[in-house]
């Protein structure tokens, strides 16, 4: 136990260290829900537009909204910027406890060393009307390494306003195939972990630093003009900690359809 708070702390004070780092010298910061690995030889402007229609709001393993949710994304981009607005709003809720929309703007940059790719970015969660869940905001630090079709992945987040200490860790193994000129198949793994704060700021039934979740994902791109592009996707999960496991869903898991354009 003396040895694994050891091993937060050290995370911690790195995490802690890198972010401030790059936002200092790079002045920039995206959010880890959107892709940033723009083409950087690109001069010009790009935007895109997607709307994700979703069985239910899973964040992190934890059931913000257990009904049908609709989940617009506005982003732009230019060069190693990335800037955008991603919302939430219900449709209807099984449990009849609709949250009111939930705006949450973000702003990312983006930069490689060889095959390395590093994205650190900022996102703001404004919840409009919910007074149980305070605006906030976290910083994130994203490290990518492609292998092959594969890539190894791994993000920090760290809230910086509402929740100050709460962090919460990422990692996972991705694929991706492009089947033919309009098809791509892609998949992924991913182990994630709170810290003591943040599991005791979204009351996940714990207030100790534990391994949270573990999802398996599951999407299928159809893009047949280029432009316009389909996403069916899937995820399930498993609730590993078994305090958590007894509060929330031990297997959580959504489905959705995906619709969007970019330009």
């Amino acid at each position: 136990m003396v040895f694994f708070s050891g091993l937060i702390w050290i995370r911690f004070r790195v995490a802690t260290l890198v972010v401030s780092f790059f936002l200092i010298g790079l002045n920039g910061v995206c959010q880890d829900t959107v892709t940033l690995n723009k083409d950087q030889t690109n001069d010009k402007v790009s935007w895109g537009l997607s709307t994700d229609v979703n069985s239910k709001f899973l964040w992190r393993g934890i059931s913000v909204n257990d009904g049908l949710v609709l989940q617009p994304d506005l982003w732009a981009s230019y060069k190693n910027f990335t800037a955008g607005m991603w919302c939430n709003a219900t449709i209807f809720d099984r449990n009849h406890d609709p949250k009111d929309l939930e705006l949450d703007p973000y702003f990312g940059y983006s930069w490689s060393i060889g095959n390395l790719q590093i994205e650190h970015s900022v996102m703001v969660y404004y919840c409009i009307g919910e007074q149980v869940a305070p605006t906030t905001a976290e910083l994130f630090l994203g490290v990518t390494y492609p292998i092959g079709d594969f890539a190894i992945n791994t993000i920090i987040a760290a809230d910086f306003v509402a929740y100050f200490g709460s962090l919460y860790f990422e990692h996972g193994l991705f694929y991706e195939k492009q089947l033919n000129d309009k098809f791509t198949l892609g998949s992924s793994a991913v182990f994630g972990w709170g810290n003591g704060k943040f599991n005791d700021s979204y009351e996940t039934g714990t207030t100790k630093t534990a391994l949270n979740l573990f999802s398996l994902n599951a999407e299928l791109t159809y893009n047949p003009k280029g432009i316009i592009y389909f996403k069916p996707h899937f995820q399930i999960g498993r609730t590993l900690d078994s305090e958590i496991s007894s509060y929330l869903s031990k297997y959580p898991w959504f489905c959705g359809l995906l619709i969007g354009f970019e330009l």
